[in-house]
């Protein structure tokens, strides 16, 4: 009787381009304009898309954060994925509708602010992974 097989694969690195944008509404239909502009606690729809590549690989967003600069390693930061999951277990803050189903990941969060960074800028990154589904 076997009990597990090892089977080794090669890995393959390869750049993919992967565009973030901001949607007006969870329908994820119309992208927002540089005109806009939410009201804390309104909801961020944003998205993630895979821009190329064959249509059996998966997005998936590893991690997602929230910082008050463009700097995505600036020092003050809200992580709210962590893993491929969220990293807060209430709905009312984060609802991630789409995440590991095929080129696109679908996020609302509700939207805050830093303190000490009242009316400021929210700056939104995450990191990806690409994977084959075969």
């Amino acid at each position: 009787m076997i009990d597990h097989v090892d089977i080794k694969l090669e890995r393959q690195d390869t750049t993919y381009q992967v565009q973030m944008a901001v949607y007006t509404d969870e329908t994820y239909a119309t992208e927002v304009t540089a005109e806009y502009a939410i009201t804390v606690p309104d909801f961020i729809h944003f998205g993630l898309s895979l821009l190329d590549g064959s249509s059996n690989l998966v997005l998936s967003a590893r991690k997602c954060w929230a910082t008050p600069s463009a700097d995505p390693d600036y020092h003050t930061n809200y992580v709210f994925i962590h893993e491929f999951c969220s990293a807060e277990n209430d709905e009312d803050i984060l609802v991630i509708r789409r995440n590991g189903v095929g080129h696109e990941v679908q996020v609302s969060l509700q939207s805050f602010e830093f303190l000490g960074d009242i009316g400021g800028s929210l700056y939104l990154h995450c990191e990806v992974n690409i994977i084959s589904a075969l």
